[in-house]
């Protein structure tokens, strides 16, 4: 996966068994992998809210709030119509070729389509390969009002 810009540690949620301390937070054995190889995921920060990895997967999950709105369908120039996000989602980013950010003004929905009003915000572009056309496009595109909710799901995709 490719990433513009940036560097930033991340938080994934795990329940295990295992548990030892170092200098940089709490390390947990993940339960998986305690029968196999043996790999350690760090944990270190227990505070985010809006996005978690879940444990041994290329997936994070978004939460709902009333600053996360999404859109599949992009468009250029700005014309791009998002929709609150109505549930928790979890993205795979397994298929995910590249993620690129951006900020400006936006035009957000109400569930059914309608617009409602114009909104400044933050955004992350999913692109996918379309092994058809032989190109890159934005596959899913989310917007956030809160600049902290921004920055928290900025910091997982990073480290990715």
């Amino acid at each position: 996966m490719q990433y513009t810009t940036g560097h930033s540690p991340f938080q994934s949620s795990l329940t295990n068994r295992s548990t030892t301390m170092n200098g940089t937070g709490v390390k947990r054995l993940r339960m998986e992998d305690s029968e196999s190889d043996g790999e350690i995921c760090e944990m270190i920060s227990p505070h985010t809210k809006i996005a978690r990895v879940a444990p041994g997967k290329r997936f994070f999950a978004l939460k709902a709030t009333g600053s996360v709105f999404q859109s599949e369908n992009w468009q250029p120039r700005g014309e791009t119509l998002y929709q609150p996000l109505q549930h928790e989602v979890l993205i795979n980013t397994t298929n995910i070729e590249q993620v690129s950010f951006s900020e400006g003004l936006a035009f957000v929905g109400n569930e059914a389509g309608a617009y409602v009003s114009t909104e400044r915000g933050h955004m992350i572009h999913l692109w996918r390969y379309d092994d058809r056309l032989h190109k890159l496009y934005i596959s899913q595109t989310f917007l956030f009002t809160n600049y902290q909710a921004y920055s928290e799901v900025r910091e997982i995709l990073e480290q990715l």
